[in-house]
Order: structure tokens, then C-alpha cells, then sequence
């Protein structure tokens, strides 16, 4: 096989060295497009990798990868091997067949108890309940669907002999947010509450909540007012922040409607009051008449004809006639009164509007008319409020629209090289195709005309006849010389065409 291969290669040699410069450069730039396809269809036949897993544990990602070997299953490593990849269209399976065998593992929650280890001391048992207190805590907060990852770490000093003496237990909590996610105080409060609830003798002031760039978002969540002083003048100025650009955006989007898109620019300062007042107040108003009670009496003195005791009306020889008996009536009224009290507790809260300031300036010129009007209608979108001290003001003045316009040009001219390159691509690979096609066919019509005399090492076969005529000896040895050589094309293209391309090197050298 050697030695018939090291013929082949003489001849092909021969036949290499017979040919123009021409017909080496088609032959050479024909190799070089069959080259490029062949690599462009193994390429599309192979396989997309999407992930499988992303962001593990190195030591999870070795047990994935030692059961992909097991199964079988092509892979790829990324991102410094914490990302696996498999082939699209085994995603899924792989994923199946890997949560059967319980992997990845991940945290490890309360089933890690559900296998009893002989020998295992009180401190091992504490151990494992709390690294499964952990594991559960953060398991449930990476339920939350604005949270991607959780991480939950737990000290819990050993109680001493005197209360007084024991350390607190405390707790503190990283979460990685997904992309565009964030808490609020009232969910960062609630995530306070439910680590505090799930840990014995934690309190929630000893629960710390931070995210991965070392933000504190648990920061002053329990002090009085509800607001730290430490996150004070933050608040302050995304409130103010808040208020401005809600402002700005509907006076804008009012005179866009007006004047048109892009024709007026609107900036909007406010001074806020950020005092918190409590008020308590008392109204009293007038009497009212509540009860009226009232009693009446009446009664009758006894007829009485005795005088008086050491007198002469009291001698029994003296007789004096009375004036008979007497009637008397007594009437008592009770009235109450009560008089009207209001009590007032009013809480204010803080950040309310001290001062306004809006400007408006428009693209162009402005007749008096149109300024004010819109004068007056930014006036009553925004609130001002002449007695408060409040100031607004509308300028005309024509904008700079160079920028724009240079923006423009060059999202233009980049939309033309996009096109073109495009344009250009597509392009080449028609070509290449439409040349291959033209090189092979020139190649076969030359290959028809000139044949070079190949000593083959072979039994030639009869020559071909022609209807009604023969053919000459030289005819015959051609034509024999050119079956010969594409029964071995056919045979053994793989070891033709790597001999063409050796000729190729051997000739540029």
C-alpha cells in the first residue's frame, strides 16, 4: 500500500510539474475553497453548547463532571470551571438524569438528619442542626423572585451560668440580587422578621443584611421614627430627588404634547421641609345642657290648740280658738352642664414642599401670547404657589442642534457599513461557490485536453472506441491514464487531496 501510495504521489508529482502557472493557481485556489467549505459544514454539524449549570462550587462542579463521564455525555467548562456546558438538545435530560442522582447538592437543609451517625457526640449534633438551620434559612430566602443568590450565617454563643453574662445571638445575611432587582424597607424589614423568627434567642436588631458590593440594607431599620439618623439625609435627597424628576416629567411631557417632542426642556427645583412636628391640641367650645333633674314637695301642718308651755294659753280655764291647719309645697330643679372639648393629635410628617422653582426654556421665539399661556399652564401642572414664594419662568431661546445632527451622520454612515459588510458577505460567499464551481469545471475540461503520459505501475485497460472509428495508440494511453487516475480519486480522495495540498507547500517554497 506504501509503495503504491509513494507512486501516486510520483505521478501526481509528474502531472503537478507539467502544468502552466495558471492552471496551478486555479488547481490551488480550488483546493483552498473545497477547504474552507468542508470546514464550514463540520462546523454547522456540530453541536451548540448552551449551560447547564452556571456559578457553582468548584467541588460541585467536579461531581457534575465526574457523572457527565458516567453518562457519557459531552461537556465544556467556562468561566474558570464554574459554568458547564452540554449540547442544546441534551440540556434538559442531563439536567433530569443529574437531580435524580442528587446533584448538584448545593445547600444542604434538615435532610441532612434523615442518616443517623453512629458515634456522633452532642457538639457534632449541634453542629449539623445548625449548618442545616443555614442551609433551610437560605434555601427560603432564594425563593424570593428578586433574589439570585443567599448566603446565612448564623453565631450563637453557648448560654452561661448568669443571663446577664450571655452573648446575644446574632445573625447576618448576603443576597445577591438578580439583575435590575432590589428590596425595599418593607421587604428588607420582613427578611429582618422571618431570620429573627427562625433562630432561637435572635432578636431582630442582631439580624445584619447586606448585599454582595458591602451595602448595609438593613441599616438603621430599628431605630425610633423608623428612620436612623445615619440614613437621613439619603432618604432626603432621593425624596427631593424623586419629587423633582416627577415633576419635570409630567410639565414635560404636557408641553411635548404642545409644542412637539424634543422642543422644550423643563428643570424643576424643590426645598423641602423635613421637619417631623407633632401637634397636641385642645378645643373647648360652649356650655351645653346635659340633665334637668327637678323635685317638688308638698305637705299639711296638724290643727294645734295648745298654747305655748308657761303662758296664759296654756291654762285650762282659758279657751282660744285656733285658726285650723296649714298646707306647704316646695319645688327643687337640678340642672347639668357640660361644656364641648376637642382633642387634637396630629402627627406631620416630613418632606413637605417649602419651595418651588420651575424653568421652562423653548426651542425658538415665542410670541406673548403663547409664553403665557404656557406660563399659566405650567403654573397649575406643577403647583406653584405665589404666597409661598414659589417662582417660575419660560425662556425662548433656539437650541444647539449640531450634536444631534453629527449623532445622526454617524448612526447613519454606521448603518451603511453594517449594510455593506453585509452585503459584502453574502457577496463572498456567492463567489466563492460560483468560482468553485467555474474552477472545478474548467478543471475537468483541461483535464479532458491535456493529459500527461503516467507510468501507473498498472495493467492498462483496453482503450475506449468511438463509435465507428478507432483510436490512435496515444488516444488509447491517455484515455487509459485518465480511468486510472479517477478510479483512484474515487478510491482514495482523503490521500489525493492531502497529496495536492504537499504539492502546493513543495511549489511555493
Amino acid at each position: 500500500m506504501n509503495e503504491r501510495l509513494v507512486q501516486i504521489k510520483q505521478q501526481l508529482q509528474a502531472l503537478w510539474q507539467k502544468l502552466t502557472l495558471n492552471q496551478k493557481v486555479i488547481l490551488g485556489a480550488g483546493i483552498l475553497m473545497l477547504g474552507i467549505a468542508l470546514v464550514m459544514v463540520i462546523r454547522a454539524a456540530q453541536p451548540t453548547y448552551v449551560p447547564l449549570f452556571s456559578q457553582l462550587q468548584l467541588d460541585s462542579a467536579g461531581e457534575v463532571t465526574q457523572k457527565l463521564k458516567e453518562l457519557k455525555i459531552s461537556y465544556r467548562l467556562e468561566d474558570g470551571g464554574t459554568t458547564i456546558l452540554v449540547p442544546e438538545k441534551e440540556k434538559y435530560q442531563t439536567r433530569i438524569e443529574l437531580a435524580n442522582a442528587g446533584l448538584p447538592k448545593g445547600v444542604v437543609g434538615f435532610e441532612i438528619f434523615n442518616q443517623t451517625k453512629f458515634g456522633e457526640t452532642d457538639t457534632d449534633k449541634k453542629v449539623r442542626f445548625m449548618v442545616a438551620l443555614q442551609g433551610e434559612l437560605t434555601r427560603t430566602i432564594e425563593s424570593m423572585s428578586e433574589v439570585d443568590k443567599a448566603a446565612v450565617h448564623i453565631a450563637m454563643p453557648e448560654p452561661t451560668l448568669f443571663s446577664e453574662q450571655d452573648q446575644p445571638v446574632t445573625a447576618s445575611v448576603m443576597l445577591k440580587l438578580k439583575p435590575g432587582a432590589g428590596l425595599d424597607e418593607h421587604q428588607v424589614r420582613g427578611l429582618v422578621h422571618f431570620v429573627a423568627s427562625g433562630v432561637e434567642r435572635l432578636k431582630p436588631d442582631n439580624v445584619t443584611i447586606i448585599d454582595v458590593s458591602g451595602a448595609i440594607l438593613s441599616e438603621g431599620l430599628f431605630n425610633q421614627g423608623g428612620i436612623g439618623t445615619e440614613k437621613l439625609t439619603a432618604n432626603q435627597l432621593e425624596i427631593r430627588k424623586a419629587l423633582e424628576e416627577d415633576m419635570q416629567r409630567s410639565v414635560q411631557t404636557m408641553l411635548e404634547k404642545i409644542i412637539g417632542a424634543g422642543k422644550a426642556v423643563v428643570r424643576v427645583s424643590a426645598s423641602l421641609d423635613f421637619d417631623q412636628i407633632e401637634i397636641n391640641r385642645e378645643n373647648w367650645g360652649n356650655k351645653v345642657e346635659r340633665n334637668v333633674s327637678t323635685t317638688e314637695e308638698s305637705g299639711r301642718n296638724p290643727d294645734s290648740a295648745s298654747g305655748v308651755p308657761g303662758t296664759s294659753s296654756d291654762i285650762p280655764s282659758q279657751k282660744e280658738v285656733g285658726t285650723g291647719a296649714s298646707e306647704w309645697q316646695k319645688t327643687e330643679t337640678s340642672r347639668t352642664y357640660e361644656i364641648d372639648k376637642e382633642q387634637v393629635h396630629q402627627l406631620v410628617a416630613p418632606g413637605t414642599i417649602k419651595k418651588l422653582s420651575v424653568a421652562v426654556v423653548v426651542d425658538g421665539k415665542l410670541e406673548a401670547a403663547v409664553k403665557s399661556a404656557i406660563e399659566q399652564a405650567v403654573t397649575r401642572a406643577a403647583g406653584i404657589d405665589q404666597g409661598r414664594g414659589d417662582q417660575i419662568t419660560v425662556a425662548s431661546v433656539p437650541f444647539d442642534h449640531s450634536q444631534e445632527q453629527a449623532m445622526q451622520k454617524q448612526m447613519e454612515a454606521a448603518a451603511k457599513a453594517a449594510n455593506v459588510k453585509t452585503y459584502l458577505a453574502y457577496g463572498g460567499k456567492a463567489a466563492a461557490v460560483i468560482a468553485a464551481v467555474v474552477f472545478l469545471f474548467a478543471l475537468v475540461r483541461r483535464f479532458k485536453g491535456q493529459m500527461v503520459d503516467l507510468n501507473l505501475g498498472a495493467e492498462v485497460p483496453p482503450p475506449m472506441r468511438f463509435l465507428g472509428s478507432e483510436l490512435s495508440p496515444e488516444e488509447q494511453k491517455r484515455a487509459a491514464v485518465k480511468e486510472q487516475v479517477e478510479k483512484l480519486v474515487r478510491q482514495n480522495p482523503d490521500d489525493v487531496a492531502q497529496l495536492l495540498k504537499t504539492w502546493l507547500i513543495e511549489d511555493s517554497r
